[in-house]
């Protein structure tokens, strides 16, 4: 019975940089597909369709060749891959393994297995299947895969087990920017663990195509990848701009930080007041830069007229759609709501709101404490609009106290 040892070196993900590329190794096969959550063309090969021996090389774009060393231990051979439901799979009842008398892979003894792929891929994973005891201390881990000059390494600890000498581990690979094409599992990391393994269900990704900020708001839905700057971080949400200032847009979600250059990946959708925005899935890499400086606009500026893509402008507003992007305004408060989560100012234009209220609204939490009609407001924020019976009025979204302020 294989003894059950605690594990030292790598618990749940195993973080390793690569100098290359962003890179991250996974033994855990939750997080993995945590991290994979907005990733397109999920693809699960488990090989339980097939004939029991039959050939395990060629799966659509995904080609698999395995190698090792001959009983000598020196002479190099080729390893056939099989389907084979000699052992105890992860998903029953085959699982990869080798041509041969026990249809296994052997650690310790040079063997590997190379997955290839025709379109590649931003992520990969296996289960690996068998009854490894550690060596070492701490102990080594049993596999090593490695993609593009990074290595992931497996637990020395099982997720669990599907009978005695029949462990099941898991490893991965997930890249946030570069594709690749091969991957290559390693068993004699430990050359002192001799042991038989099998693989089962291939995992593998790939991340949406990178679209601009107007292709996403000329999108109606679907999953995407942006890159833009982070502009302004509300409770809630957040806003990304191009450095340019010439579109951003809205993102429903947190754990941004604002001036990082942030590549997300999200859902695109109506935030329900005829706001385009993306559902935030995951952010897959980010790196510091400096936020844009907010467009000074005018009352009648906020908002624009036009529509973008998908994106409708504010009825009584001018110029082009500016929806999403951070802007400066500036005027006297002419509304104060009751609860204080709005404020309306306005800059002279006397432009038309609500019947007796003329400006632009602030939103905010408390953005209403503590002010005045009359009392003239410099503020900063998102540009947004929102539904007023059968309208929509121009609005901007404060963030924190300190973008609002009176000169």
């Amino acid at each position: 019975m294989r003894l059950h040892t605690t594990f030292a070196i790598v618990i749940g993900i195993c973080l390793l940089a690569a100098a290359a590329s962003a890179m991250t190794g996974y033994t855990n096969r939750a997080l993995f597909d945590s991290a994979i959550a907005g990733y397109t063309q999920h693809t699960v090969t488990n090989f339980d369709a097939q004939a029991d021996g039959s050939s395990a090389a060629s799966y659509g774009s995904l080609s698999i060749s395995a190698s090792g060393l001959a009983s000598d231990g020196s002479t190099p051979i080729v390893l056939p891959p099989i389907a084979t439901a000699s052992h105890l799979a992860a998903s029953a009842p085959n699982s990869l393994g080798v041509f041969g008398e026990d249809h296994e892979f052997l650690a310790g003894n040079g063997d590997r297995i190379t997955f290839n792929f025709s379109v590649p891929v931003h992520a990969f994973g296996a289960y690996l299947i068998g009854n490894p005891t550690p060596t070492g201390s701490p102990p080594i881990p049993f596999w090593r895969m490695q993609v593009s000059g990074f290595d992931a390494y497996s637990a020395t600890d099982p997720l669990y087990s599907l009978d005695t000498g029949n462990d099941v581990y898991f490893l991965g690979i997930v890249s946030a920017d570069q594709p690749f094409s091969t991957v290559t599992l390693c068993s004699d990391n430990d050359p002192n663990a001799v042991f038989s393994f099998n693989a089962d269900d291939l995992v593998y990704a790939t991340l949406p195509d990178e679209i601009s900020l107007l292709q996403a708001k000329s999108m109606s839905s679907g999953y995407v990848r942006v890159k833009a700057i982070v502009t302004r971080v509300h409770s809630d949400r957040f806003n990304i701009e191009l450095a340019d200032r010439s579109m951003g847009i809205m993102v429903r979600g947190t754990g941004a930080v604002r001036g990082e250059a942030t590549t997300l990946l999200g859902n695109l959708m109506d935030n329900g007041n005829g706001e385009r925005c993306i559902e935030l899935t995951q952010i897959i890499a980010r790196t510091r830069d400096t936020p844009p400086t907010p467009l000074a606009m005018g009352s009648r500026a906020v908002g624009g007229s036009n529509t973008i893509g998908l994106q409708i402008g504010v009825p009584g507003s001018c110029g082009p759609n500016n929806v999403g992007l951070d802007a400066q305004v500036w005027g006297r408060v002419t509304a104060i709501a009751p609860d204080y989560s709005w404020v309306t100012i306005d800059d002279g234009a006397g432009r038309p709101l609500i019947p007796g209220v003329t400006g632009v609204v602030l939103l905010g939490k408390d953005v209403g404490a503590r002010r005045w009609i009359g009392q003239y407001l410099v503020a900063r924020g998102s540009v947004t609009l929102v539904d007023y019976e059968t309208t929509h009025l121009p609005a901007i979204r404060v963030a924190a106290p300190e973008d609002i302020w009176s000169p």
